[in-house]
């Protein structure tokens, strides 16, 4: 967040007052989505627009500066100093293959469950298309929910399991789970 200008601060250099409106409008949205509800909404979710904002404001900066060159190399520096525009956001745009990175947080592998980068560092043409994913993800709903039965089964009947080992040198045998309760029975005999 900028800093608050006094009559003690220096004076920002000559350009400033061209791209004030447009500061003064990210920073109204920032507070906007800063005071917003957050109930109901994961962590995760809650601070997507916050970086979304970051990332339009950052971006409008280096805009200026290395695209168009409508703004001076002190005003730059400026607003870098005062916190306009992320610096480190900014020198990753300036490597090959970072041109489009939403954030830093998307290059950290150690913010992830995975230890993978985020989803935006993915061509687009390497993502599996919408059908594909969905029926990826309803045979692992189905898998997981014929795992959480197994466990329900072995749970609920652990002196018949036990007894079905003793039976089958201490494994139960393939296919047994399938059939469920009645399967544990006609297996022990």
């Amino acid at each position: 967040m900028p800093k608050i200008r006094t009559q003690r601060t220096k004076r920002p250099p000559e350009g400033f007052d061209e791209i004030e409106p447009t500061l003064e409008e990210f920073s109204k949205k920032m507070k906007e989505v800063e005071n917003e509800s957050h109930e109901g909404k994961r962590i995760v979710e809650s601070t997507w627009p916050v970086f979304r904002i970051h990332h339009q404001r950052s971006r409008y900066i280096y805009d200026l500066y290395y695209k168009r060159k409508l703004i001076s190399r002190d005003l730059y520096d400026y607003l870098i100093k005062n916190k306009y525009a992320d610096a480190n956001l900014i020198a990753k745009w300036k490597k090959p293959g970072f041109e489009k990175l939403c954030c830093l947080r998307c290059i950290q592998p150690k913010d992830t469950n995975f230890g993978t980068t985020c989803i935006c560092r993915v061509p687009k043409e390497k993502l599996e298309d919408g059908k594909m994913r969905r029926q990826v993800l309803r045979r692992k709903v189905v898998v997981i929910g014929q795992l959480a039965n197994y466990y329900r089964l072995l749970k609920e009947h652990p002196e018949l399991v036990n007894q079905l080992k003793s039976l089958s040198n201490g494994k139960i045998p393939v296919g047994t789970l399938c059939k469920g309760e009645k399967g544990l029975r006609d297996g022990k005999y």
